[in-house]
């Protein structure tokens, strides 16, 4: 009698995995998108300063601000469009502009929050 067995499930384990993996995805994605938005919350007046995230002005990249998954393995939150040109410069700066990252700072923050929702 063997010490051991392994015994394989495919079809089973992968449709086991592929939903955990949906799951995450999605919970990582509105996550992100949340926490995003938390970070512009701070009303305007006063401005922000270079470095910081921006004030939340007329409420237009806060809303633009949206997540989806184009399919069960990937997750997009993005920011900008209509009439909202102005989020990457945000994120980014240019010149005249400091950069006031938003994006990046809320994935940095929830990358160990993220990780979890794949264990």
């Amino acid at each position: 009698m063997a010490d051991f067995v392994l015994k394989w499930h495919g079809k089973d384990a992968l449709g086991a995995i592929r939903s955990k993996l949906k799951d995450g995805v999605r919970e990582a994605t509105v996550a992100l998108r949340n926490n995003t938005r938390q970070l512009i919350t701070r009303p305007y007046p006063p401005a922000s300063v270079g470095g910081e995230p921006p004030a939340r002005r007329t409420g237009d990249l806060w809303h633009s601000i949206t997540a989806h998954s184009p399919n069960d393995l990937e997750g997009i939150v993005s920011a900008g469009g209509g009439g909202v040109g102005y989020a990457r410069d945000l994120e980014f700066g240019r010149p005249g502009l400091d950069q006031r990252p938003y994006m990046r700072p809320s994935f940095d923050e929830l990358v160990p929050i993220i990780t979890d929702f794949f264990k």
